[in-house]
């Protein structure tokens, strides 16, 4: 490593040891999206792309996926291409890029089924009616194999709630039709982890009155231990982390409804941070965990000034996602979660735009912003995205003019330096795609694109 590399890598420990706390909120797109109603899913993809679904419409009225593609929202597949029918619950992605979306929309059988946008069109998942399901389908995901599953109140031959497999050319359920997973009542939320053991929770009880189950390939097993009473309201959302370690809302306090998190380390749960440890007023409707196995929950509870917030636990404490820098509003809810492989975070729900639309926010993770730092002709250039300062590192103190161009070509800023690091304020700039031109002493140019978010 170079002199000029060795100092960018400390400049970049020293940035974030200074700003750790400083990472921030912002709403996607500004008011682009306009959606005019909730939205329930989030995920992204292996581009780091975002896609949000929910009850929102378009303007012939029919649900849709819209896709962040780090300059502009879009309805996935051109307008009405998935001329949905109803309200989409669930959203996911596959590691080959493809996107799914299930809920209780129906086809011309009258079956609700999973969608699938391959990248150029959208298509009935297994073949019209190859699911055949007369239930709403509450939550999908993918495993490491690619294959889907499904789960949610419909019912297979023998009149009980199962989950529904997609292998590439047909469905079928896990389990047999008679020594299926012991399940009462909706099933709300499924998970693949690293080793395709798939997880599922719901609405309902098994005999020791305990919402959670794993399937491992072979059979399904209850995870339950001596404190698994703490979980027993149902569950709706859980996550894994990167250790695929797993977290659930538990309700530690009956009395004030006070709902916690509770960890599984194998043989029981334990509540995460202790006593009351999160201390939530409210329910948990979403989790995630991010690329370091911090863990996120959000919902409808709210902080000390009664403003809705997205809780962290780093391992050791639960804090308040970026409090200085909330965009939420008295009691807001939040009905998904979701984090991006740069460790960013996404929520949404009930969240509101400054003229009144649902919106996804984003809080920028600083240390992202640290891990995408890049060299341009030994120039360092970071966070990028960003949303107010650039950081601009240089292997000499020569004179470097720096002109900032807008997506449409207009020079927005010009500035001079001598110094062998330089910061640029675009805090008061519209959100978009920019284009560094950094001239040298010596007339030598390089570009970069910059995003602001």
């Amino acid at each position: 490593m170079n002199i000029f590399k060795s100092t960018l890598l400390f400049f970049c420990i020293l940035f974030f040891c200074i700003n750790q706390s400083h990472g921030q909120w912002g709403i996607v797109g500004g008011t682009s999206l306009q959606a005019n109603d909730y939205i329930s899913s989030l995920c992204t993809d292996k581009n780091g792309y975002i896609y949000a679904a929910g009850s929102f419409s378009n303007a012939s009225g029919d649900t849709y996926v819209a896709k962040w593609d780090g300059t502009k929202w879009s309805e996935l597949g051109g307008s009405n291409s998935l001329a949905n029918n109803g309200v989409i619950f669930s959203i996911c992605s596959d590691k080959l890029g493809n996107i799914y979306v299930a809920g209780n929309f129906t086809n011309a059988k009258g079956s609700s089924y999973v969608a699938k946008y391959d990248g150029t069109k959208w298509s009935e998942l297994g073949g019209l009616d190859g699911l055949a399901s007369k239930g709403v389908i509450g939550n999908i995901c993918s495993d490491n194999n690619n294959n889907i599953y499904a789960c949610g109140n419909f019912l297979n031959s023998v009149g009980k709630l199962y989950v529904a497999k997609y292998d590439g050319s047909k469905w079928s359920e896990l389990g047999s039709s008679t020594d299926s997973l012991p399940a009462t009542n909706f099933l709300g939320k499924i998970a693949a982890d690293s080793k395709n053991i798939i997880y599922i929770s719901g609405i309902w009880a098994d005999s020791v009155g305990f919402p959670m189950v794993k399937w491992d390939g072979t059979k399904f097993t209850t995870l339950k231990g001596n404190n698994s009473a703490m979980l027993n309201y149902g569950l709706i959302t859980f996550a894994l982390d990167n250790n695929d370690h797993i977290y659930a809302p538990a309700i530690i306090d009956f009395n004030t409804f006070f709902v916690s998190i509770a960890k599984w380390n194998g043989t029981d749960w334990s509540e995460v941070g202790g006593s009351k440890g999160i201390a939530a007023n409210g329910q948990i409707y979403g989790m995630c965990s991010d690329k370091w196995g911090n863990i996120y929950a959000a919902g409808k509870f709210t902080n000390s000034n009664g403003r809705g917030y997205v809780a962290k636990w780093n391992g050791s404490a639960w804090s308040e996602l970026g409090a200085s820098t909330s965009p939420f509003g008295m009691g807001e809810s939040f009905y998904a979660l979701c984090s991006d492989k740069d460790g960013n975070i996404y929520t949404a729900g009930a969240t509101t735009d400054s003229v009144g639309n649902k919106c996804v926010a984003k809080y920028t993770n600083i240390a992202a912003g640290i891990q995408s730092a890049k060299i341009y002709n030994n120039i360092s250039v970071f966070p990028n995205p960003t949303n107010d300062i650039i950081n601009i590192g240089f292997e000499n103190q020569n004179i470097h003019t720096i002109y900032v161009y807008n997506n449409t070509g207009q020079l927005v800023l010009t500035e001079k330096t001598t110094r062998q690091e330089s910061q640029l304020s675009i805090e008061n700039f519209a959100q978009g795609l920019y284009t560094l031109q950094i001239v040298d002493s010596d007339n030598e140019t390089t570009i970069v694109k910059v995003m602001k978010l």
